[in-house]
């Protein structure tokens, strides 16, 4: 599984999800401890065994190997930063043990809102639970 690995002390970042959040609201797939990280600040989806990340509008920017980006493509070796937080892309295991991951969205069957995708817009939406 790619993994975005910290080189600069923050928590490694697994993407072991269709689409990983990252930021600092609790319900974000990611959750990096810092104020310079917008709460909804970026997200991450493998296309092909790159990492394809979308900037969600944040104040301090995603950048790609020295360059801002609003949306960019990931190879193994190629360097982010999540605002500060500076990250190198990897394959193979990620070591949770380092991570704060929180994996918040409901899970399918259970009411309640979680974050999703919709006309390509990263929104929050309300899951009605099982059907009756």
């Amino acid at each position: 599984m790619p993994t975005l690995r910290a080189i600069s002390g923050g928590p490694d970042i697994p993407v072991d999800h269709p689409l990983v959040l990252v930021g600092r609201h609790p319900q974000c797939d990611a959750r990096l401890e810092s104020d310079w990280v917008s709460v909804r600040h970026c997200m991450l989806t493998e296309d092909a065994g790159d990492i394809v990340v979308r900037d969600l509008g944040s104040t301090n920017g995603t950048w790609i190997n020295g360059r801002r980006v609003e949306h960019g493509r990931l190879r193994p070796g190629d360097e982010m930063s999540i605002a500060h937080i500076r990250y190198r892309l990897e394959e193979g295991p990620a070591y949770e043990e380092t991570a704060t991951i929180f994996r918040d969205r409901p899970w399918p069957g259970v009411r309640g809102k979680g974050m999703g995708m919709r006309d390509g817009r990263l929104e929050e939406l309300e899951n009605p639970g099982p059907a009756a």
